[in-house]
């Protein structure tokens, strides 16, 4: 089954209905939830905003990710904490190489010849409970992507252990097809 939360941007609004949603779900249920806390793509006139913030908020000043926006998903796992305290949060950065410009040419097949990966699972204590701690977890695992992203772009792997999974051509277009899905609905694009 696929859900798509719509929000209204209001987070006073926006935090019940994330509340109502997420609290539906029982231990049983079985369930993903992609969150971008970024709330945006990555367009290079966006970078010197979020950096002006981080200033502005004594952060550390990020070059290859935005300032992520936690309070969203303080409220989802708020929520998931109530009927599934074994939720956990697979923290995931992506890499294009090369990046596409537009979404289409991955249908068309000249995507990327490679997407880097990195994964990490995270136990739903070791974020956080407060917003504050969820803030502090979010910010901490953004500057962990921007040295990863940093470390990616001078070695041409990330800092790790690596582990290849080549893709069968089938099995990229529906990769394409669902990221495709996902950012019609949204109306924002990554690349």
């Amino acid at each position: 089954m696929v859900e798509y939360l719509f929000l209204s941007r209001n987070f006073e609004k926006d935090c019940l209905h994330i509340h109502k949603h997420m609290t539906s779900f029982s231990r049983n249920d079985r369930a993903w939830w992609i969150l971008f806390p970024e709330g945006t793509d990555m367009e290079p006139h966006k970078v010197p905003i979020s950096q002006q913030f981080q200033r502005d908020n004594n952060l550390p000043v990020l070059s290859k990710v935005l300032q992520p926006k936690s309070r969203g998903l303080h409220a989802m796992l708020k929520g998931l904490r109530v009927n599934s305290p074994n939720t956990v949060v697979y923290d995931y950065t992506f890499m294009y190489d090369p990046v596409p410009t537009k979404a289409t040419t991955i249908l068309f097949g000249q995507g990327p010849k490679q997407v880097h990966v990195h994964m990490r699972r995270v136990e739903l204590g070791a974020v956080g409970h407060t917003e504050a701690e969820v803030k502090g977890w979010c910010n901490a695992s953004f500057a962990e992507k921007d040295r990863q992203l940093t470390f990616l772009a001078e070695n041409n792997k990330f800092d790790g252990t690596p582990l290849s999974c080549p893709l069968k051509w089938k099995d990229t277009l529906k990769v394409a097809a669902y990221v495709a899905l996902f950012l019609s609905l949204d109306g924002v694009s990554l690349w």
